[in-house]
């Protein structure tokens, strides 16, 4: 089963006794300040699940683009499981 954003609102809603709406508005709320913090190369980090961060690539001028050549450097996001997510999923994906 995927946890999409359908399922999360309706987990949020039922877990925290919100409205759909409500817990709509938490998720995008949420969101929205995760993809601003990445937008102005902050990360997010949640202690004992995960770290996401962007990282800026350098790439020296010589990549080619289909529409020219890429400026000196391109972004990544990267996200790097905490211990306690690596060893769940070690346990449970065996």
């Amino acid at each position: 089963m995927s946890l999409d954003k359908k399922r999360t609102i309706q987990l949020l809603a039922t877990h925290l006794n919100l409205s759909r709406f409500e817990a709509q508005r938490c998720l995008e709320t949420l969101l929205t300040l995760w993809r601003e913090e990445l937008a102005q190369g902050g990360s997010i980090a949640y202690q004992g699940l995960f770290t996401i961060q962007v990282r800026t690539i350098p790439t020296g001028g010589r990549s080619i683009h289909p529409q020219g050549r890429l400026p000196g450097h391109y972004h990544r996001l990267e996200i790097h499981p905490s211990q306690p997510l690596k060893a769940a999923l070690k346990k449970h994906l065996k």
